[in-house]
């Protein structure tokens, strides 16, 4: 749900996961993967360096396999790529 502000979202019994415009992995789903996978770091890695050597889309089903999004599991595997180089 999206309220007006962090006090609102309290008043109204509302657990706040995150303030600012709703991103790439902020749906249910992927918050289930992060509290799954509390520390993604290495998990992440792990991905990527599949990703490196088998490809994007071995990458990408290694995240999707963590539990998250296809449009979240992208945006890490960006992340492990340009941290790599």
């Amino acid at each position: 749900a999206n309220f007006s502000s962090e006090a609102q979202a309290l008043r109204e019994g509302a657990d706040v996961t995150h303030a600012g415009p709703c991103g790439t992995c902020s749906t249910l789903a992927d918050l289930a993967a992060y509290i799954d996978h509390f520390d993604m770091t290495s998990p992440v890695r792990k991905c990527g360096a599949l990703e490196a050597v088998l490809g994007w889309s071995e990458g990408l089903k290694c995240l999707a396999d963590l539990g998250l999004t296809p449009a979240c599991a992208e945006t890490w595997l960006y992340n492990a790529r340009n941290t790599r180089e």
